[in-house]
């Protein structure tokens, strides 16, 4: 199926540019459709899900432009699932990330209606789809090759400041988790500080791209600092507006800067001491780096594409496995293997493990040995601990004569 075939509904909020964004995508997408004002990103996916009327549609974010190639995408049938979420990345215009921030997306309408996530979590944190926990090994979610979208989340200060406060809770909520489950040093980890350093260092070159660093830097202070605080509070856009009413803006305001969105103005001098104050209570603290880096060398670094998106195969790993025991997809050995070479290719540790037990097993016809054990070395080589007594057992079997078996 091609994604051109499906509804796509645009989801404003309260973005004073929405229309405009709206426009841009009905020339695109002349049957574009929209929702807009619906409170809580839970009820807003829903209410997307029901004026598309279809089994699946196409989101598009208010602060995200869709990129014509994105019409030319092709969705592999084995990844067309009622359990699975597909996305694509966005470039992000302030920091020049490429992440899900902004991200395109494929959603199944049964998803959608069966998820409780954000403000309908029931009696959890939730900061992000959590499509795993719909219905656990089940449902997931797939992020898919290709750069289809930009996404421009700080065209006025409040939704500058907004978007950077979320994200960098959202995110260091995220690596904590991870942190707990697979270890500080896991590459999970690491790809998730990346992350999270260029929210908290990168867009003093671009329009409101300070705002971005403030909110991202004093979201991150306030997890850091404030462990009694109610992280469920990114998901109250009333507390968020009431934030930055009652407490940001005054601190800055009045000023020679203006919003041609919002009148706003500030002074540009108080926003920047108050960002580098941050940076320097954030200093030394696990994980981070905050530096303030000038509008010129932002510039480069954003333009440059020096920070790539953080698709490590995690996901495709996992719908490999799917896949291969058919838990939520079809059972589908050739695809299976392909999602796992995919994943290989993207540097995950666990995928060449799981092609050379694939050859093993006889899943995959007339392997080599030279190549199974190859790919049991790249394993190894990118931390994974279960490669080790592969390795092990081949040399055994090779100094014993014994062939290699499962």
């Amino acid at each position: 199926m091609r994604v051109a075939d499906l509804p796509f509904v645009l989801m404003s909020y309260d973005e004073p540019w929405a229309d405009e964004t709206f426009a841009q995508l009905k020339a695109l997408v002349p049957e574009a459709i929209r929702v807009h004002g619906v409170q809580g990103l839970d009820a807003c996916h829903k209410a997307a899900a029901r004026a598309a009327g279809t089994g699946f549609f196409v989101t598009v974010d208010a602060d995200t432009t869709v990129h014509a190639s994105f019409l030319s995408v092709t969705i592999p049938p084995e990844l067309l699932s009622e359990h699975v979420r597909l996305s694509w990345h966005s470039r992000n215009a302030v920091n020049g990330l490429v992440s899900g921030n902004g991200s395109l997306k494929v959603w199944p309408s049964a998803l959608v209606e069966a998820m409780r996530t954000h403000e309908a979590a029931p009696e959890r944190v939730s900061l992000d789809h959590d499509l795993g926990e719909v219905i656990p090994g089940i449902t997931r979610s797939v992020v898919l090759p290709g750069i289809h979208a930009t996404t421009a989340p700080a065209r006025t200060p409040e939704h500058a400041f907004r978007a950077g406060l979320r994200e960098a809770i959202y995110l260091d909520r995220l690596a904590a988790d991870l942190s707990a489950r697979f270890g500080a040093e896991s590459h999970r980890v690491a790809a998730l500080l990346s992350v999270l350093s260029a929210w908290i260092n990168l867009g003093r070159h671009a329009q409101n791209g300070l705002w971005t660093i403030y909110g991202a830097r004093l979201g991150l202070w306030l997890a850091r600092t404030q462990a009694d605080r109610d992280p469920k509070a990114v998901n109250d856009y009333d507390r968020l507006i009431a934030l930055w009413q009652d407490w940001v803006l005054p601190r800055f305001t009045p000023g020679g800067c203006r919003c041609r969105w919002t009148g706003t103005t500030w002074d540009a001098a108080r926003l920047e001491d108050e960002v580098q104050a941050l940076g320097r209570g954030l200093a030394g603290r696990p994980g981070l780096f905050p530096a303030d880096i000038g509008a010129e060398h932002s510039r480069l670094i954003a333009s440059a594409a020096i920070l790539p998106a953080q698709r490590n195969g995690d996901a495709l790993d996992a719908v490999g496995w799917a896949l291969l025991r058919g838990t939520g997809l079809p059972r589908d050995i050739k695809a299976a293997r392909r999602l796992f070479e995919a994943a290989a290719v993207l540097g995950h540790p666990s995928a060449p493990l799981n092609l050379a037990r694939m050859m093993e097993t006889g899943a995959i016809a007339d392997a080599e040995p030279a190549e199974i054990l190859r790919l049991y070395r790249l394993a190894e080589a990118r931390g994974n601990p279960h490669a080790l007594p592969h390795l092990a057992r081949l040399a055994d079997e090779a100094g014993s004569g014994t062939p290699a078996t499962a």
